[in-house]
């Protein structure tokens, strides 16, 4: 499209892009601007503060909300599973997973938990937690095994799926604490 803006008509795909620095977005004057400026700053600090703020629970890219749980001093990521259809799909279909990241399962009352490891492609291990989040079992599972594996216990509130060896390499074993978990039972 050719005009009388300065450059126009100089043919190309780019003249449908010319801006007239002379007017604003909406056809005013640029000097009409002015009176928008402080708007503008006021827009840009409250989006910047807004951004800024540290939050407890942010997404995954599997669009799951993510906890800092503590463990032992070691900080875990882990995407939080707590309706029927997280669950069921929970760490399927990954190929890897970052090595402090996981998934906590929170279940909607206490049970004796059984998992399994189908279209799962990562070997992890199980802890199994009571509602206070004392880890009660630690199991292994390996890749695509469709034999379950069930915790001892018929008190379980949580699972918690982290890279095979994880607990083993940071000295973790049944007794110890986990916190920041999600709340129990879960809000539906």
């Amino acid at each position: 499209m050719q005009g009388d803006h300065p450059g126009a008509g100089r043919g190309g795909a780019d003249d449908d892009c010319i801006v007239d620095i002379e007017h604003d977005f909406i056809g005013r004057e640029a000097g009409e601007m002015k009176n928008w400026r402080p708007i503008f700053w006021l827009m840009f600090v409250f989006a910047w503060v807004g951004c800024s703020r540290e939050k407890e629970v942010v997404s995954s890219p599997f669009a799951l909300p993510v906890v800092t749980l503590e463990i032992a001093g070691n900080k875990v990521q882990a995407e939080v599973a707590d309706t029927p259809q997280t669950m069921a799909s929970g760490l399927m279909h990954r190929k890897s997973m970052a090595e402090n990241s996981g998934m906590i399962f929170v279940f909607a009352s206490e049970r004796q938990a059984s998992f399994w490891m189908r279209n799962t492609h990562i070997p992890l291990d199980i802890a199994y937690l009571d509602r206070e989040g004392r880890v009660k079992e630690i199991h292994p599972a390996q890749p695509l095994d469709e034999d379950a594996v069930v915790s001892g216990s018929t008190r379980i509130a949580y699972a918690l799926e982290l890279n095979q060896g994880w607990f083993a390499n940071r000295g973790i074993t049944p007794g110890t604490q986990v916190k920041g978990l999600p709340p129990f039972p879960p809000r539906q």
